[in-house]
């Protein structure tokens, strides 16, 4: 249902609006990204219905999905023990020999080893025994399947996260991300790991976690899981503090972080100065991050034509990097009043890709408003829904659970 809404918003965007370019690059980005994502096991939508919404949207832009279109968001299914979890654009390397992952090719072809790396481009299997051992390197495209043997405590750990269960996973997958050595695999609890402490609402302990990450392996960061604010609101006094420390850091990753969340605060004006440094860098995640960040400041007056623009920039952007910026574009559509826009950009972060449990949550609940404010009793009830499907006890719960009442009476 709500993938054929999501469709239903592009057909509506592409025959009522004078703008016709941005909704057709965009219908021909979902073909494209939702075919990774699902792939990938990665969109996280009731129902069957996102493999149509796939061909559909493609149809509409008559555009092919091709492998290199989306190799940044994932190909392979990544099964970690007993569980089906999806993970992208990994990357790293191991040093001990302990357990056997297969590595299922396309054309049917098993590879038994080590999984020392899996990258964008290709994954690294150690296969064979000393002194007969080799290196074994597989295109990431022609990869159908990964199954990764996990520490008991990760697996235990990525279980209890699937079922709210935060403080317990959390207190796991620190102990399990004490023990593995794999550099995609610790990449991978760390970003485990923020999300469970976010859930908890624990700020500062996520930051502290990631900076850490980015301190002792700065190669195999997983950007998409930094702890950065995008709403237009202030920080508790806990994270204000430590931005506070953060800003003046001289290391980038703690600095964009401590420039975040004192967007809204007396140090406003540092935190953008802060940013716009940032943003010239060489480093591109930190120059990219840097500059979406400066969009919080621009939200609420925003023109056309500087929103055309953000959303040619987004285009060019790694998925893992657009969650924050579509949550910004939808966010100025709202402030302008183009409901429809807004709904269609928030529809992103809230349901595509793969962004901070409270991101989603938010951009989730502001689509659904929109739906509203757009005269759409529908299509907003069934956001709502899924609103209070997964989140229900979020903020919104109790104001969600009012409006589908009076959408129901027909008030």
């Amino acid at each position: 249902m709500v993938g054929f809404m999501f469709l239903e918003r592009i057909e509506r965007l592409m025959s009522g609006t004078a703008d016709r370019e941005w909704p057709g690059r965009f219908a021909s980005s979902i073909g494209r990204l939702l075919a990774g994502c699902a792939q990938a096991s990665g969109v996280w939508v009731s129902g069957l219905v996102f493999g149509a919404v796939v061909l559909a949207a493609a149809s509409l832009a008559s555009a092919p999905l091709r492998s290199r279109d989306i190799a940044g968001v994932g190909q392979a299914a990544v099964s970690l023990s007993s569980g089906m979890v999806s993970q992208a654009n990994l990357g790293g390397q191991s040093q001990r020999d302990r357990v056997v992952d297969l590595v299922r090719t396309r054309n049917g072809i098993v590879v038994r080893g080590r999984l020392l790396a899996y990258e964008a481009e290709e994954l690294r299997v150690r296969v064979g025994e000393p002194p007969n051992e080799r290196e074994v390197r597989i295109k990431t495209a022609d990869v159908d399947r990964v199954d990764v043997q996990l520490d008991e405590a990760q697996r235990h750990g990525e279980q209890l996260y699937r079922r709210g269960q935060y403080l317990r996973a959390a207190e796991l997958l620190r102990e399990a991300l004490g023990r593995e050595d794999r550099g995609w695999l610790r990449r991978r609890i760390c970003a485990r790991l923020i999300a469970a402490q976010l859930a908890l609402g624990n700020r500062v302990k996520a930051i502290e976690v990631f900076l850490a990450a980015v301190r002792s392996e700065p190669r195999f960061v997983q950007w998409e899981a930094v702890p950065l604010c995008w709403e237009l609101r202030c920080a508790d006094e806990a994270t204000e503090k430590l931005a506070e420390r953060l800003v003046r850091d001289t290391e980038p990753a703690a600095a964009l972080i401590g420039a975040s969340w004192l967007f809204g605060t007396d140090r406003s004006d540092q935190a953008k100065a802060t940013l716009a440094q940032l943003k010239a860098m060489p480093v591109m995640p930190i120059a990219a991050l840097a500059e979406l960040q400066l969009w919080r400041w621009a939200v609420r007056h925003v023109g056309e034509e500087q929103l055309a623009q953000w959303h040619r920039r987004v285009e060019r952007l790694p998925a893992e990097l657009r969650a924050g910026a579509y949550f910004l574009i939808g966010l100025a559509h709202y402030h302008r009043g183009s409901y429809d826009r807004a709904a269609l950009a928030l529809l992103w972060p809230a349901l595509v890709l793969r962004s901070e449990r409270e991101l989603s949550q938010q951009a989730l609940w502001l689509a659904a408003k929109a739906e509203l404010a757009a005269g759409h009793g529908a299509e907003a009830g069934t956001l709502l829904e899924e609103y209070l499907d997964r989140y229900p006890t979020g903020p919104g719960a109790e104001e969600a659970r009012r409006q589908l009442d009076l959408l129901g009476s027909g008030r």
